[in-house]
């Protein structure tokens, strides 16, 4: 989709710069009229030359300084630390600068937190399957009797452990009787909803007050019928 996009901004011969991955930025100048001055990629990107931004995933970061080794530990972690800090200061307020020009997205809200996106969803109308989060048994077993069929799923993005050998993902999940009966009568945190049968799921893009949607068919094979990733 990324090259979708540059493929349009040539068509149009606008000029654009990609930043790719984790990109690392020195700082050239910051003023507190607002702008500010980077050096990225051999390149120096000045705000006031920028009309717009859109941030897809990835982050721009800091580079780190070469701090110079002290014979005392402990001042060498001390260097470390405030140097970190700072460099949270300094990403800090690019993302905020970022987030005052014309833009789509921004790399200080990636990681989105699922409950307040549930939560912010039921307060604007948007039907959202019933949800609890609980670390209790019998709370589980209160919200089966009234629901029927559950499922869970992570309170994050998602989880992901990964050897030579395998990887394990954390997908949505039926709560089976086998999988309820297996539950301690205290458990970690866990993310439970009421189970919504679909004729196909629908992703939903909301920009500029308007819900861009497409259609995802994956109900008529058993593997993806619970989760599309799986």
């Amino acid at each position: 989709s990324t090259c979708d996009v540059i493929d349009w901004l040539r068509y149009y011969n606008k000029e654009h710069i990609v930043l790719i991955d984790e990109t690392e930025y020195s700082l050239v100048k910051i003023d507190m009229n607002g702008s500010y001055t980077l050096k990225v990629n051999d390149c120096i990107l000045n705000s006031n030359e920028i009309s717009s931004i859109w941030f897809r995933r990835g982050g721009l970061h800091l580079e780190p300084i070469e701090i110079i080794e002290s014979s005392d530990e402990s001042i060498s972690a001390s260097f470390c630390h405030y140097y970190n800090v700072a460099s949270e200061v300094l990403d800090g307020f690019i993302q905020n600068s970022f987030l005052r020009q014309k833009s789509i997205n921004n790399q200080k809200y990636q990681s989105i937190n699922k409950l307040e996106a549930i939560r912010t969803a039921k307060e604007h109308g948007i039907k959202v399957p019933e949800t609890i989060v609980t670390t209790k048994k019998s709370v589980l077993k209160d919200f089966i009797c009234k629901y029927k069929n559950v499922i869970t799923k992570d309170l994050t993005d998602g989880i992901g452990f990964r050897t030579n050998d395998w990887h394990i993902y954390a997908y949505t999940e039926i709560l089976t009787s086998n999988l309820y009966n297996s539950l301690t009568n205290d458990f970690a945190p866990s993310l439970f909803q009421e189970l919504i049968d679909k004729k196909f799921e629908i992703r939903s893009f909301f920009l500029h007050d308007t819900f861009y949607s497409m259609a995802i068919f994956s109900q008529s094979n058993a593997q993806t019928r619970v989760d599309y990733r799986h």
